[in-house]
């Protein structure tokens, strides 16, 4: 019993499972960036260098024969795999910075909503006088104990039901992938 607790702990986890949802979007992914490779960007470089394929660019070393085959090096595909991997990176890169970016946004307005949440109607406290002595904190009313427990308790199930959602939403999502997935295979 303790190792298939010990699995389930391992494995639905908000990393495990963000790992899972990352390679599930990153193989569909990669079909769109083959797709954006292959029929726009090459096309358009091709266009721009008087219709050169570099796909088809190679330096023969022995041309093909009845008996042999044409030994080449095929530089062309590696400069597309070059194109390739750089628009990856690139949109990487900008997916990344928009999460990193509305993520920055959702943790400032969540910051600010818990601090109106601690103190609610209370103007910020003014800075103490340089030079002045560090007062001893004021020891909070029960009242005002019991309501910053209550606030945080709040907060606490707030997130975990947020995280729950998040989790449930994921699930979901590579569900319904993964039934695209086999639905498009025929299985």
């Amino acid at each position: 019993m303790k190792f298939i607790d010990e699995f389930k702990n391992f494995a639905f986890k908000g990393n495990v499972l963000d790992l899972a949802v990352g390679v599930v979007i990153g193989s569909a992914f990669s079909g769109v960036v083959n797709a954006l490779v292959n029929y726009v960007i090459m096309p358009l470089i091709s266009f721009g260098t008087a219709g050169i394929d570099f796909t088809d660019m190679k330096i023969v070393l022995r041309p093909a024969t009845a008996d042999t085959a044409e030994c080449a090096i095929g530089y062309g595909q590696l400069i597309q795999s070059i194109i390739y991997f750089l628009l990856v990176s690139l949109a990487l890169f900008l997916t990344l910075k928009l999460i990193f970016s509305i993520r920055k946004k959702l943790d400032a307005a969540a910051a600010a909503a818990a601090a109106r949440l601690k103190k609610p109607g209370q103007p910020p406290a003014a800075p103490a006088p340089a030079g002045a002595a560090a007062a001893q904190p004021a020891q909070p009313t029960p009242e005002q104990a019991a309501q910053q427990a209550a606030i945080d308790t709040a907060t606490k199930a707030a997130a975990i039901e947020a995280r729950e959602a998040k989790i449930e939403m994921l699930l979901a999502e590579i569900r319904d992938i993964l039934k695209n997935q086999n639905n498009q295979q025929g299985i």
